[in-house]
């Protein structure tokens, strides 16, 4: 039997008897993917365009940090797409700049029709929204759900 994937992660899971001779190097890079997912951190410009994150199978991708900081100068409407394959907690900063005050900043899933999460914070807030961790900072954080 063939290695499967995780669904959440994406890690390779062996089946015994598999891959002789490489289990370390697989090992490895799951806990590389473990530690991201933990502690993950990347910078993410927005400046120019929209960004698509992704959950690669066995392997480290940008999809799979825990922590978000968006970055550059807005120069118009921009989007953040996140992987919805995945249950995953994570948490956005928009450090961004905007040239002028009608741009917005969009962060929502892959479906059709996408899940958006809007800014919110204090209790009743819906289940699609991104919690409002520090309003200095605007730092949000999100649990996005499988289907």
């Amino acid at each position: 039997m063939a290695s499967t994937y995780s669904s959440d992660l994406k890690l390779e899971l062996m089946t015994t008897g598999e891959k002789s001779g490489t289990w370390g190097t697989i090992t490895n890079t799951n806990f590389q993917q473990l530690e991201q997912a933990a502690s993950g951190y990347i910078a993410v410009d927005e400046a120019s365009s929209d960004v698509a994150l992704s959950l690669a199978n066995g392997a480290v991708s940008n999809g799979k940090n825990l922590y978000f900081k968006l970055t550059g100068t807005l120069t118009g409407n921009r989007n953040v797409t996140m992987p919805d394959s995945a249950e995953r907690v994570f948490i956005i900063q928009d450090a961004t700049s905007r040239s002028a005050s009608l741009y917005s900043l969009t962060v929502k899933t892959r479906p059709t029709p996408p899940q958006i999460y809007k800014p919110c914070s204090g209790r009743g807030c819906p289940p699609k929204c991104l919690r409002i961790l520090d309003h200095s900072r605007r730092s949000l954080a999100a649990r996005v759900r499988r289907r």
